[in-house]
């Protein structure tokens, strides 16, 4: 990357790439209403992770997606 220039994911990645976070996490950390993160989940359209019942994304997965699809969001 050139001068100034950040991706999204040197910026904000707080949580090690391997681990797993619950959608409420995701929520607070990337500021996204949890609401809509359930709706792109039951749709299939974010990287997900079913264990169970519960639903967890990769936040280096996530933040790359977010990124594609230019979706604005604040840490």
């Amino acid at each position: 990357l050139v001068g100034s220039e950040m991706c999204i994911r040197d910026r904000y990645y707080e949580v090690p790439k391997k681990k797993l976070i619950t959608l409420k996490e995701a929520s607070r950390i990337y500021s996204i209403p949890l609401n809509t993160l359930y709706k792109l989940s039951s749709q299939g359209k974010i990287p997900k992770y079913k264990i169970g019942k519960r639903v967890y994304i990769k936040p280096y997965e996530f933040e790359e997606w977010l990124e594609i699809y230019h979706i604005p969001f604040s840490p």
